[in-house]
């Protein structure tokens, strides 16, 4: 067993945001990606540098996705464009935890 202490990499403190998040990965080119389908996520948390959160739909560490952060009430979400930074195995009923950072 690794008795090594973790070291805190993170820049900006965390909130918690539970809420929706809908995106779709883009293609190298920088359009939708037409092999990949549009997919939903639940929000964990939320800094100034990204998110991260819970999803069923497999994405590409370090691939682009353009996507939503869904605001309860409101019809459309919030824009923006997110790089992949991570994605590890998720526990119970979600298969993905995914860390996105902000790129606009």
């Amino acid at each position: 067993m690794d008795n090594k202490l973790s070291i805190e990499r993170r820049r900006h403190v965390r909130c918690i945001l539970l809420t929706k998040f809908k995106g779709a990965e883009l293609s190298q080119a920088g359009v939708p990606d037409a092999s990949r389908q549009t997919f939903c996520g639940d929000i964990q948390n939320f800094s100034e540098g990204g998110l991260s959160l819970l999803t069923n739909c497999k994405v590409n560490q370090f691939g682009v996705i353009h996507g939503a952060v869904m605001i309860p009430g409101v019809a459309q979400g919030v824009p923006s464009l997110w790089r992949v930074l991570w994605v590890k195995p998720a526990a119970k009923e979600f298969l993905y935890h995914v860390g996105l950072q902000f790129l606009i």
